[in-house]
């Protein structure tokens, strides 16, 4: 081989080490971003604990007071209509409490799909860079064994050697390996 191809082997590698290098930085950026998203999803539940706490915490003082306020009044918390306001209370804080654990439920859930998405998706694209970029060097690399003046195609005008080819051809084979 001449030392033109031996530089152009040595000018793949180190394109497709710079594209490996590169879609090694992308999938760190994605997976932070994915362990970022977790933590923002477990700070979520564990601010929806915290306020399900207060709520109940609550609760049980408004009924305390409620029931205090019954019992000044002479009327059981258990009699007809204490009774019913104090079961209505109750009723409104479970209520309130389902509606809350839904909505972080729903929040956490789109938060969590989104960043496996976009993880998802940014480890493909940096597999199918770098999978093209292996097959265009095997190609050109392949191409350069058979590259000679007395090798080159002609389609039309335009006049391609086997290391153009090979090239383009790899590079479309690793394209669909991506």
């Amino acid at each position: 081989m001449d030392p033109a191809t031996w530089i152009m082997i040595i000018q793949m590698v180190l394109a497709a080490a710079s594209a490996a290098k590169q879609a090694s930085v992308q999938k760190k950026a994605a997976k932070r971003q994915a362990e970022l998203a977790n933590k923002q999803a477990r700070e979520a539940w564990e601010a929806q604990e915290k306020a399900e706490k207060n709520r109940k915490d609550q609760l049980k003082k408004n009924l305390a007071k409620r029931r205090a306020r019954m019992g000044a009044a002479g009327l059981s918390s258990t009699d007809g209509s204490a009774g019913a306001i104090i079961q209505e209370m109750r009723n409104d804080a479970a209520e309130d409490i389902y509606t809350s654990y839904n909505q972080t439920k729903d929040n956490v859930n789109a938060s969590l799909a989104s960043a496996q998405a976009n993880l998802l998706e940014q480890s493909n694209a940096a597999n199918r860079k770098l999978y093209q970029q292996a097959g265009e060097s095997l190609g050109a690399i392949g191409g350069s064994f058979f590259d000679d003046d007395t090798t080159k195609t002609t389609t039309g005008s335009d006049e391609k050697t086997f290391s153009e080819n090979g090239r383009q051809i790899g590079g479309m084979l690793g394209g669909l390996m991506g």
